[in-house]
């Protein structure tokens, strides 16, 4: 599949994508108004030509309706399931350190000061409202691709 037939993809489940440079997390364009709108086929694409490199992310938050915990250790991983957080069937991808977790969005969600999760959990970061996640089929500045391990519904 083509990198904007994966960013329609996206958009169709109601996820509220943009580009982002080949193995960066930055986005590739001035983003704000994504959080408020969804982006329109022609803006997709000019952003997705066939041939380009660039990936995909997704702005997290209520526009998205998605909630994304980063966790970057087996441990952290644990954690989460002992807290009930995530279940094995949440969706999830497989990034180049770890795991994106993919859950409903809820603004309860944060990040604590000292670094946790709210529920005291080392090693993940909470990607929520106005945060980015980068979506498969991207690649990673190590050359990883990010893969999904349990799919979108």
């Amino acid at each position: 599949m083509r990198i904007i037939e994966w960013a329609q993809f996206y958009r169709s489940r109601g996820l509220s994508v943009v580009p982002v440079p080949r193995g960066e997390k930055r986005p590739a364009i001035d983003w704000a108004k994504y959080q408020w709108r969804h982006a329109t086929d022609e803006e997709m694409a000019v952003w997705w030509p066939d041939g380009t490199t660039a990936g995909i992310a997704v702005i997290t938050g209520g526009i998205s309706g998605v909630t994304v915990l980063d966790a970057v250790t087996e441990a952290a991983v644990a954690a989460l399931r002992e807290t009930r957080i995530v279940l094995p069937t949440a969706p999830r991808v497989r990034t180049a350190r770890g795991w994106h977790f993919y859950l409903p969005y809820d603004p309860a969600f944060r990040a604590a000061p000292n670094g946790l999760t709210q529920f005291g959990v080392e090693g993940v970061d909470v990607l929520n409202y106005g945060r980015l996640a980068v979506l498969p089929p991207s690649c990673h500045a190590s050359g990883v691709l990010y893969a999904w391990e349990v799919p979108l519904a």
